[in-house]
């Protein structure tokens, strides 16, 4: 599934609304991607379940869960791919940048 500024992959989506289903969240929580570091150098990407908005957020709707990305991380994610490897329990999230020619694989935090 796509959209202008991320695009996911099926398991991605699928992981997602996993770990809604698995930890019983509600709509009020949504999937906050975080990226630490420059642009043009290694980006960790922090994952995490968050249901406050903070005012240079931007929300990007999906049919069954909603992102929340901070500016900063907004521009070193605009043009990614998010996909994601390995099992439900033992599985990590990798985004493919084809702007910095990088990719960063990154465990996801379950905590919320």
């Amino acid at each position: 599934m796509s959209n202008n500024i991320l695009n996911l992959s099926v398991e991605a989506i699928s992981f997602i609304e996993h770990l809604y289903h698995t930890y019983s969240l509600s709509n009020e929580y949504r999937l906050r991607i975080t990226a630490h570091g420059a642009l043009g150098a290694i980006i960790e990407y922090e994952f995490g379940f968050d249901s406050k908005n903070n005012s240079d957020d931007t929300i990007i709707p999906f049919s069954n869960f909603d992102l929340i990305i901070d500016s900063e991380t907004l521009h070193n994610m605009e043009g990614s791919f998010l996909n994601f490897s390995g099992t439900f329990e033992a599985g990590e999230f990798i985004v493919d940048n084809p702007y910095k020619n990088l990719i960063n694989h990154d465990k996801c935090n379950h905590n919320h």
